[in-house]
């Protein structure tokens, strides 16, 4: 970024402040990629938000909504002021829109030459990347923001790039929820969990000497009451329920056994004691459980179960308010629970010891605890349990989320195909028997992965760039950011060994770049998903209401009169209510009033350009 570019953007900024009134056309020439600058971004969202919602586009009501999102950190204020003031703009904000547009264009084209002169060095063939070339670079020439339908800032949901995933994992992504009828991302989110629980302690990625990369991934997806969020965990999760069922009846069989052998030694023991002859009788070796899934959350419980389990457990809760509010007691001396502080160590899979109250044995040591977490929860639920506690020590930054959209209710022939879904628990099943290394000392140890050079050479560039942006951010994003730095590296380890039992590798410890850069698309997916949550979950309360309102018109399809918004929906009162709430939609364009002979209907504005059938 040059002087000129940021100069540039914040007089961009400075024109929307002082010629509100022409602001909302240049608006929606650009999108918020398009601004280098982290603040003169988060700028540019909030005059989008204000002038969606009707507010007055001025500097102090710019102010109060980058408060509200957490965005105005110390320097912001002073240059929104300065905007406002010094940097008088001559022109209308449309110019200077072009100015940013411009900028941005030739970035694009910088970026795409670049890339295309890496290739010719490789020794791709010239022809054909120059050909590549400008195609891109006409591409980019030609390409503008859309003039997109009306959303009320955080409501642009992106797609997860489903491609990017093993073939295996793919195909249950997709064919589950075409069969339940959600988004991907439901049932996409436990089963990457489930992958890394799979792999669990048996793999490291080693980035350098002391930096190394578990299988852990902690993923919530967020939806409200009735989003289809429990039918995909179910189905990612079903293949762990299975091997633990079968388990659990070896172990059955196996402790009724146990027990006699038990009473045995007692009594073989006693009378060693009553007459103590040669060596004591050798105590029954104690039978081990073998887990693969949990759901009790505290930290004394699952010590036991990681001890006896070093290769790790999944935490699978349906509902994750419960394991999250857990951590939120006090104790008699009103010290915050420890368990919270434990967990921040179990994901990085950081050694714990447990001093317990009660049980057989008092102290616990897990060297290398893996706990990988997915479940889901209501978005109002998630504003209340995390508190500001759990986002200062980081609880929150370690969580990987997705808040996909709802789709309506509607029966659905398809299903999920019996071959994929016996390769799914295949692939879960190979996971699982990975097997780690022995230590010195006979002890599992995980088995070290590398990155080739060039996927080293895509993850330094990664965090380069990732690190810039942390710069610019603070407080609780910018902790967030800081978790996200790790996320190519775990989610290219996951990768890896999908592809390893699946479609095989030629490196069975070497992470390739293939691999390295579909891992680090995924998570410019996760980084914009985070800042989306974000704005979703600090919006103002009319503007959750509208954003509601609109998706539920969507989902209905068609024209809708205030009096069978009345009669549809339970939750207005009155034809009047239905009347004020649509105006409101009216005010801020998401829409407009169309007469027919009967009656005056709203139509969606994306609605009224489509074209007719």
């Amino acid at each position: 970024m040059n002087e000129t570019e940021l100069t540039n953007e914040w007089t961009f900024i400075s024109s929307c402040l002082t010629s509100p009134d022409e602001a909302p056309e240049a608006l929606d020439t650009l999108s918020p990629e398009m601004f280098t600058d982290q603040d003169c971004r988060n700028a540019f969202n909030g005059v989008q938000s204000l002038a969606a919602t009707g507010k007055s586009c001025d500097v102090n009501h710019l102010i109060e909504i980058l408060e509200q999102r957490q965005e105005l950190n110390e320097n912001v204020s002073d240059r929104l002021h300065a905007a406002a003031s010094e940097f008088r703009s001559a022109m209308a904000p449309s110019y200077y829109a072009k100015s940013v547009l411009e900028q941005h264009r030739n970035r694009q084209a910088r970026v795409a030459c670049e890339r295309a002169g890496n290739k010719i060095g490789k020794g791709c063939a010239r022809s054909e990347v120059l050909n590549e070339l400008d195609l891109e670079l006409q591409a980019i020439r030609s390409s503008d923001k859309q003039s997109a339908r009306y959303k009320i800032k955080g409501d642009e949901f992106k797609p997860f790039p489903v491609n990017l995933l093993p073939n295996v994992l793919r195909l249950f992504v997709t064919e589950s929820s075409a069969a339940i009828g959600c988004d991907p991302t439901f049932s996409l989110m436990p089963a990457l969990a489930v992958c890394a629980s799979a792999i669990g302690a048996s793999r490291v990625l080693q980035l350098k000497h002391t930096w190394h990369v578990p299988s852990v991934l902690w993923s919530v997806v967020i939806g409200e009451s009735g989003t289809q969020k429990s039918p995909p965990w179910r189905m990612a999760i079903d293949p762990l329920k299975t091997r633990q069922g079968q388990n659990s009846e070896l172990y059955a069989a196996e402790a009724a056994g146990g027990r006699e052998r038990m009473r045995e030694w007692k009594r073989e023991y006693k009378a060693w004691e009553h007459e103590p002859k040669g060596a004591p009788p050798e105590e029954p070796a104690r039978l081990i459980r073998e887990r693969c899934i949990v759901s009790d959350t505290t930290i004394e419980a699952l010590a036991p179960v990681l001890r006896d389990n070093p290769k790790g457990v999944l935490l699978a809760r349906d509902e994750l308010s419960g394991w999250i509010s857990s951590f939120d007691k006090y104790s008699k001396a009103r010290q915050v629970s420890s368990d919270a502080s434990q967990w921040l160590e179990i994901y990085n899979c950081e050694t714990i010891s447990i001093d317990r109250k009660t049980g057989d044995e008092p102290f616990i040591h897990v060297p290398r605890p893996s706990v990988s977490i997915c479940g889901g929860i209501q978005p109002g639920m998630l504003s209340r349990v995390l508190t500001e506690q759990f986002k200062e020590d980081g609880l929150e930054s370690r969580l990987l989320m997705a808040f996909p959209p709802r789709h309506p209710r509607r029966w659905c022939d398809d299903e999920m195909s019996r071959r994929t879904m016996v390769k799914y628990q295949e692939m879960v099943e190979k996971l699982v028997e990975l097997k780690p290394d022995t230590g010195s000392d006979g002890t599992p140890t995980p088995a070290f992965l590398q990155l080739s050079p060039d996927a080293h050479e895509m993850f330094k560039m990664f965090v380069d760039s990732h690190g810039e942006e942390q710069s610019a951010l603070h407080g609780h994003q910018a902790a967030r950011w800081s978790k996200l730095e790790e996320i190519p590296a775990r989610l290219a380890l996951i990768l890896h060994c999908v592809r390893q039992v699946t479609c095989k590798v030629k490196k069975h410890f070497e992470v390739d770049g293939a691999t390295m850069d579909a891992a680090l698309k995924m998570t410019e997916w996760f980084k914009s998903e985070t800042l989306r949550i974000n704005r979703l979950l600090t919006e103002p309360e009319e503007d959750r209401e509208a954003r509601h309102l609109i998706e539920w018109i969507r989902e209905r399809g068609g024209p809708i009169s205030a009096r069978d918004l009345y009669t549809c929906r339970r939750d207005i009162e009155s034809s009047d209510d239905a009347e004020r709430k649509l105006m409101y939609l009216v005010s801020i364009k998401a829409g407009q009033w169309k007469c027919t002979n009967t009656s005056r209907v709203f139509v969606l504005s994306d609605e009224l350009s489509a074209p007719s059938p």
